[in-house]
């Protein structure tokens, strides 16, 4: 197995947007990557940036090594599907307090806050359904949290 493939996409794969170097060097998506595509992208980078490593896809899953080694499971683990699972978006609102800003989700935007700083807004139109462009409003907002600044897919 050539060990330089291990945790790279796979051929025709969108990587992650950059995120100061976190995306090691993969390069930014075309700007009109489908809204699938971002947010396959936004979960890569996010998983990243919390210490995921040896990420994959398989199925249409990433899978990767957990911060926390996942010894249960042999080293490997489904990343969670923030941009896609409300279970796992409102999770990881709460674990880095970003929140949509009040009376600023509407059928066309959607706009972050942390504490009382804005973080950039989405929009809606962009994405296949409203619960989608805040799921994926949340995920921008914690990796622009993690990276101090908004990804390039999100407008400030």
């Amino acid at each position: 197995m050539d060990k330089s493939k291990v945790g790279q996409p796979a051929p025709g794969i969108p990587v992650a947007v950059d995120a100061g170097g976190a995306d090691g060097g993969r390069g930014r998506l075309p700007e009109n990557a489908s809204a699938a595509d971002r947010c396959q992208a936004a979960n890569w980078q996010l998983a990243v940036l919390i210490g995921w490593t040896e990420l994959c896809q398989a199925g249409g899953a990433l899978l990767g090594r957990p911060p926390s080694g996942a010894p249960a499971c042999r080293g490997q683990a489904r990343v969670p599907d923030w941009c896609g699972d409300w279970n796992a978006c409102g999770d990881l609102m709460l674990e880095y307090g970003v929140f949509p800003a009040p009376g600023q989700i509407d059928k066309k935007v959607v706009s972050m806050m942390y504490g009382q700083q804005p973080l950039g807004h989405l929009v809606v139109a962009d994405f296949p359904t409203h619960g989608h462009a805040v799921r994926a409003a949340i995920v921008y907002a914690v990796i622009g949290r993690l990276t101090n600044r908004m990804p390039q897919t999100a407008v400030n």
